[in-house]
């Protein structure tokens, strides 16, 4: 004897068996009086179903249904983070300044006579610029002003990863 299940009762009830299973269910239900209650519950629930009155959904419910859905979900907006690209722009121009600096420094100081080699004015030029990067970093106030230009890097970076993160998150929402 084989388990009745449910499936196999609605396939009985919807006469989707063919007659070999339909012969060993009856045998089955002969001795299995809790299959037997079950099939009759299922016939009842079958009826009640095919008696209800269908009542159809008023003239353009899916679309108004669809509208609501659309206006209240949100369209994924990208924003900048405006934070990073002002510490990026700030380092940029810091960089250039410091460049800048360095080649008017240099241009001043270099003398323009041709009867020494371009190995010994480059290197000349590396110790100046040494030189004056050393005296630009001895005063506190500039290694102040690189802490903190280090701190805000270091924040700009914890929000790069931040949002990358709500990015990540986002797209597995998505799917």
């Amino acid at each position: 004897m084989k388990k009745i299940t449910d499936e196999i009762l609605n396939d009985y009830i919807d006469n989707q068996l063919d007659s070999v299973s339909i012969q060993e269910l009856k045998m089955d239900l002969d001795n299995n009086e809790e299959a037997l209650k079950k099939l009759k519950a299922l016939k009842v629930v079958d009826s009640s179903l095919k008696n209800i009155e269908v009542i159809p959904a008023p003239e353009g419910f899916t679309n108004r249904i669809m509208s609501i859905i659309a206006k209240g979900s949100r369209k994924a907006v990208s924003r900048v983070s405006y934070f990073f690209v002002s510490v990026i722009g700030l380092f940029s121009v810091l960089i250039f300044a410091v460049m800048a600096f360095a080649y008017y420094t240099s241009t001043g100081s270099v003398p323009s006579a041709e009867n020494g080699s371009s190995l010994n004015k480059i290197s000349e030029y590396m110790a100046q610029f040494v030189s004056l990067l050393q005296s630009v970093f001895q005063n506190k106030n500039i290694t102040t002003i690189g802490m903190i230009l280090t701190v805000l890097l270091l924040i700009s970076g914890y929000y790069l990863l931040e949002s990358h993160k709500e990015f990540k998150n986002k797209l597995k929402n998505l799917s």
